[in-house]
């Protein structure tokens, strides 16, 4: 799928510069954990039936003569070793420091041109081309490759899931004016702000998120340890975007780059022991 229109950064980053003048409240309401549906699997029943015995080729074990296994008189049966043992050895997963509903993780992405995720680490494929990179240690010579403390994890956790929960609607056609379900779930305001400064105008013009090319988009969110308390949260995140919004049914937007770094400031909210997102925008200085 491809359009015509500007350029605008995907994923949830796309309503970050959408609701850049919107502010959290300091109280929210408590939200709901995410609703799940069950889902119930049959696998189809299959009746084996035994094979066909063909009584044509069957012989009388009594008219069959024994076949003679004994060495020849003087010669000493041959010994054979038992056959070498050997042990597969596989690669293990890399740790997983992130819940299992957040996609599969890999020590790696299939994007050798991808900048500022060389340094060792886990990477989340939150949604289909989209990755959430966690380094093992710091980058010293990437200030924005940050290694999370464990305490951590649950506020990038909630990051991570708020923008899976965005991609779950932007990357679909048609784009519901509605937060579904994920949204609603994922953030402070049950996605009211989304609905009415990006999904509605998604809608409303026709518009979608894809890839133009085979490149991903990249998060490398880290803590604002100095901005951040135990009930109020700030991530910045440093993020490479190779997706767009384009026209349903357009042409390629003219002049596209993938892996463009684009910077976020978001900030959550503690709430009944849970990490929601409050509100995020646009931070050039989340890239240092």
């Amino acid at each position: 799928m491809r359009g015509s229109t500007k350029r605008v950064v995907a994923g949830l980053c796309c309503a970050a510069l959408a609701a850049a003048a919107c502010s959290g409240d300091d109280e929210a309401d408590e939200t709901a954990p995410v609703p799940t549906a069950d889902a119930e699997e049959s696998a189809p029943s299959t009746e084996e039936s035994a094979p066909e015995v063909d009584d044509s080729v069957a012989t009388d074990p009594e008219e069959s003569e024994p076949v003679d296994t004994d060495p020849p008189d003087g010669t000493e049966p041959t010994q054979t070793d038992p056959p070498e043992t050997t042990t597969a050895t596989t690669e293990s997963a890399p740790e997983r420091r992130l819940p299992e509903d957040l996609g599969p993780v890999t020590d790696s992405i299939p994007y050798p041109d991808a900048p500022g995720v060389d340094a060792p680490g886990e990477f989340y494929e939150i949604y289909d081309m989209g990755y959430v990179y966690l380094p093992f240690e710091d980058d010293p010579d990437d200030p924005n490759v940050v290694a999370p403390t464990e305490d951590e994890l649950s506020i990038l956790a909630a990051w991570a899931e708020a923008q899976a929960a965005g991609a779950s609607q932007t990357f679909f056609e048609p784009v519901s004016a509605d937060p579904n379900d994920l949204v609603r779930a994922a953030f402070v305001d049950r996605g009211q702000r989304l609905s009415e400064s990006v999904f509605a105008v998604m809608a409303s013009d026709g518009l979608v998120n894809v890839f133009p090319v085979d490149a991903a988009d990249v998060f490398r969110p880290r803590v604002d340890r100095q901005s951040s308390t135990n009930a109020r949260a700030v991530i910045l995140d440093c993020t490479l975007i190779s997706s767009t919004t384009v026209t349903v049914g357009g042409d390629e937007p003219p002049g596209y780059e993938p892996f463009v770094q684009n910077g976020l400031r978001v900030e959550l909210l503690r709430i009944s022991g849970e990490w929601l997102v409050d509100f995020f925008e646009p931070e050039a200085s989340s890239c240092t």
